[in-house]
């Protein structure tokens, strides 16, 4: 595990391992919320919302959508 503390004045610097902080931030999210390898085949308007539908045939409803513009 990579976490230190340096002090630099008033500044305190702490690091840590990347995949660590990302499974402690998934672990705090229901199960199911996020979806690896999943191919997007289209992005749908519906009012404030997004509907993405995956290559599978699943579609999910969304607020927010990371990299949308690399999507279209």
């Amino acid at each position: 595990m990579c976490i230190f503390m340096r002090r630099s004045g008033d500044t305190e610097v702490r690091c840590v391992r990347r995949q660590l902080m990302l499974e402690a931030l998934a672990n705090q999210l229901p199960s199911g919320t996020i979806r690896y390898l999943s191919k997007v085949a289209a992005i749908e308007e519906s009012g404030f919302s997004k509907i993405v539908h995956l290559s599978d045939g699943t579609t999910i409803k969304t607020k927010i959508i990371k990299n949308e513009k690399k999507l279209k």
